[in-house]
């Protein structure tokens, strides 16, 4: 699809048992697989989609997702309330794709140019907030507020993730790190380090396990101007 807009509603499911919370079950969960799916069709990705003001949540796999596309912005929306944490997939509040073992600027199902900003993700139940996987290239992350996340918040997935800008985010109390490049999991695909020349600036991160980690030989990353901050203040 091109030249599209989804906005101003809610997506949620009628699944009613409990939320995802233990990251190693891999039977837990129920509902739709994806709240909002932007992709593409006979090898041509979708391109220049707004998603806008939507509130996802009650979802399995992905909150919002967006796969070997391009152009698409995802801005002003909540996610929350994942049905799994598990491997394979599960939990990811907004998740941002390449395709696998494919490294090619000029196909028509190339992801790049995204933009993630202003979203709000609730992590108690997500496994990773923001995630980028896969050689996605060229996207921005910023000014979205996480509160809370079972693994790593803002993951560049270690797939081969390059040339992304992640900045002015807030990152709060996750149980692992608050930016993550390169990755040790994976099942249906091994993951390992994330791409070049990634740049990670002006973020605030507070109470999280871990500020910002780079891992695995993940190459030519930028970390500047972020506040860490190890735990919240006092009231």
């Amino acid at each position: 699809m091109e030249d599209v807009t989804v906005a101003d509603l809610t997506v949620t499911s009628t699944y009613d048992g409990a939320l995802g919370s233990d990251t190693e079950d891999e039977d837990a969960g129920g509902g739709p697989m994806f709240g909002v799916f932007v992709g593409s069709q006979d090898g041509r990705g979708s391109r220049r989609v707004l998603v806008e003001r939507v509130r996802v949540e009650r979802f399995q796999r992905h909150g919002i997702s967006v796969k070997a596309s391009r152009e698409v912005t995802v801005r002003g929306c909540e996610v929350r309330d994942a049905t799994s944490v598990g491997p394979g997939g599960a939990g990811y509040g907004i998740a941002v794709e390449g395709l696998a073992d494919r490294r090619d600027p000029a196909a028509a199902d190339d992801s790049r140019h995204h933009v993630v900003v202003d979203d709000v993700l609730h992590g108690h139940h997500l496994r990773h907030a923001i995630l980028l996987q896969f050689p996605t290239h060229h996207n921005l992350a910023a000014r979205n507020v996480v509160r809370r996340s079972r693994l790593d918040a803002i993951d560049l997935h270690g797939e081969g993730e390059y040339g992304n800008e992640v900045r002015e985010n807030v990152v709060v109390d996750g149980e692992r790190a608050g930016i993550a490049l390169g990755n040790s999991g994976g099942t249906t695909h091994r993951h390992g380090a994330s791409g070049e020349g990634n740049w990670i600036h002006d973020n605030v991160l507070v109470g999280n396990r871990v500020g910002v980690l780079v891992i695995l030989g993940t190459p030519g990353t930028v970390v500047e101007r972020n506040r860490v901050v190890a735990d919240r203040p006092a009231p």
